[in-house]
């Protein structure tokens, strides 16, 4: 019956299309986050296109009381048009494609899903433009680029959005080196939980409390046009109990996200669009900043005045303006302009990195000798991704340049040595 059956879209209940090699957990998990009270309305269905009869886990899924009324499965190929006219793919909102991350060949894993990316946009997306968004997961960074040079694009389309696994775990890992437990705040911020009981210990109690917050986009309303960032978060958090964390630009296709921007005030034009990233407990929260007044409580010099320690600099802590009393009148602007060049350094420097002056990369038997070889951090394993990881841990805004080891039985290939040599204070040892 999958293998023929269709999938009958009303306009009224959206719809989004589940393909690519997703496992029972990871469309368990998928389906408990879409469908989560916390994040609004429920009125949508999801349609999973896979090739294989659903096995025995996939149909406990699909019966679940929870789920059965918004999961439907198609047994069909996206790659084909016929499979897709089944899904009502060209009325539907999004397709996800998954990719299993367990593969023992990630590089063809990352072909497939990008073909699958390009069978469904040739099918649906060109015909009817802007009519579905594709967000399509993958393995290896570097297979962006083929993802791109495909398109003939040189960046991902604003509707499109590209998860690169490898490139994540890095990214997470080498910033767990200098934050410990922010894997662990990451990953309760993008993820739902449950109610929980209380405990004896406070500081359970307060992690759990956290826990149910989450991350959530909200359109920036015009009260705040002429507001500073510092301004905003005091008003969203005095009003909503909200936690704003940054906030997106997004100006023709480029959009821009950029966290704490300080003083620097909310301009928006015509060609541009702002929204705010704010952490709440629901979507419903979120929503309620478009509700906001600014009231007269708020313009008296005493709310503004409240403490309000930001970050003018990654990575370096100043008081609020009305907290110094010395403070001259002309700073503000000298500020707000050195802000404004610290970003436009992040927008034409994509990716933002330094190398920390000429790669000294080097091959050693042990480090016991080396007084000057302290606190430094040890890697077990050789990644194929790992360039990834030395990418952050030498990011331009960190001031420490930490030595950090490799340890690993294998010897390292030259083009992996290559990607190495290029970072500062890099010792392999074998």
């Amino acid at each position: 019956p999958y293998a023929r059956a269709k999938y009958k879209a009303n306009p009224e209940i959206p719809h989004l299309i589940i393909c690519g090699d997703a496992s029972v957990l990871a469309l368990k998990n998928f389906s408990s986050e879409l469908l989560h009270p916390d994040h609004g309305s429920q009125d949508k269905n999801a349609v999973i296109l896979n090739e294989n009869i659903p096995n025995g886990e996939m149909e406990m899924l699909l019966r679940d009381p929870n789920y059965e009324v918004y999961l439907t499965y198609l047994q069909g190929n996206p790659m084909i048009d016929r499979d897709l006219e089944r899904a009502s793919a060209n009325k539907s909102k999004l397709c996800v494609i998954f990719t299993d991350k367990n593969s023992k060949d990630p590089l063809a894993a990352d072909h497939k899903n990008i073909l699958t990316a390009l069978a469904i946009k040739q099918q649906v997306y060109y015909e009817i433009p802007d009519s579905l968004r594709v967000c399509v997961q993958i393995l290896k960074p570097e297979s962006q680029t083929h993802y791109f040079s495909t398109l003939n694009i040189t960046t991902a389309e604003p509707r499109d959005h590209l998860i690169i696994v490898e490139e994540i775990k890095m990214n997470l890992m080498a910033k767990s080196c200098y934050s410990p437990g922010i894997i662990s705040l990451v990953s309760n911020l993008v993820a739902t939980s449950g109610d929980f009981s209380r405990f004896a210990e406070t500081w359970i109690n307060e992690y759990t409390q956290g826990m149910n917050f989450e991350l959530y986009r909200a359109e920036v309303p015009n009260i705040f046009k002429g507001k500073t960032f510092l301004e905003v978060v005091k008003l969203v958090y005095f009003q909503l109990k909200a936690i704003v964390i940054g906030w997106e630009k997004v100006e023709g296709n480029k959009p821009v996200v950029t966290l704490n921007p300080g003083k620097i005030e909310i301009c928006e034009t015509k060609k541009t669009k702002m929204y705010l990233y704010l952490m709440c407990k629901d979507k419903d929260t979120a929503d309620k900043v478009a509700d906001i007044k600014y009231t007269a409580e708020y313009r008296d010099p005493a709310f503004k005045a409240l403490p309000g320690p930001f970050h003018k600099k990654l990575g370096e802590y100043y008081p609020d303006e009305d907290e110094k009393e010395d403070a001259n009148s002309d700073n503000g602007d000298e500020d707000a302009d050195e802000q404004r060049s610290q970003l436009d350094e992040v927008l034409t420097n994509k990716r933002f990195y330094l190398d920390n002056g000429e790669g000294t990369c080097e091959i050693k038997d042990t480090i016991q000798d080396f007084k000057e070889i302290i606190n430094h951090i040890v890697v077990c394993g050789m990644h194929s991704s790992m360039r990834y990881f030395l990418n952050t841990m030498r990011a331009k805004y960190l001031k420490l340049c930490p030595y950090i080891v490799i340890l690993s039985t294998k010897t390292i290939p030259h083009d992996e040595w290559e990607a190495l040599s290029k970072f500062a204070k890099i010792i392999y040892i074998q």
